[in-house]
């Protein structure tokens, strides 16, 4: 099995490569661009797939040397190994890195809230239009509003 110190270095290309993601979404939320979407929603998706493959190797890792495969097993390990810098180090890179793509990922799902309203609030205009109330014509007969002002017809 690699080194924690590797695996970690694995998990940290992954995090970087997932707030890449979590970037473009947002630039692409920003513009309106919602063809990009469904490729970066992929790419994403792949991307939570290998960095759950690689929580579960370190994790594995963890309790291979005695310690639970969760943030305090990691702690735990980092105290017993105090000699292994690099893990440390990565671990605290991880960490920061992993709440830098928390607050983006809940700043995207914002956008998306807003693009959603701005979007329910045009089809409701929309739809309002159809919906208006019927006028009676010259003839008796009901006929649809035309939007048009009463002067206009005149």
């Amino acid at each position: 099995m690699p080194a924690l110190a590797d695996l970690l270095a694995q998990e940290l290309d992954l995090v970087r490569a997932f707030i890449a993601e979590l970037n473009s979404e947002q630039d692409a939320l920003k513009s309106g661009d919602t063809d990009s979407l469904a490729p970066i929603t992929q790419r994403k998706s792949q991307l939570v797939e290998q960095l759950n493959a690689a929580e579960n190797d370190r994790n594995l890792f963890l309790q291979r040397a005695g310690h639970t495969g969760d943030r305090s097993g990691m702690q735990a390990w980092l105290a017993k190994n105090p000699g292994d810098r690099a893990a440390a180090t990565q671990w605290a890179e991880l960490m920061k890195l992993a709440s830098m793509a928390r607050q983006i990922n809940d700043f995207n799902g914002r956008l998306i809230a807003m693009r959603l309203q701005a979007t329910s609030q045009a089809l409701a205009i929309l739809t309002q239009q159809s919906q208006r109330p019927t006028l009676y014509g010259a003839n008796g007969l009901t006929a649809a509003g035309t939007g048009s002002r009463l002067i206009d017809a005149a």
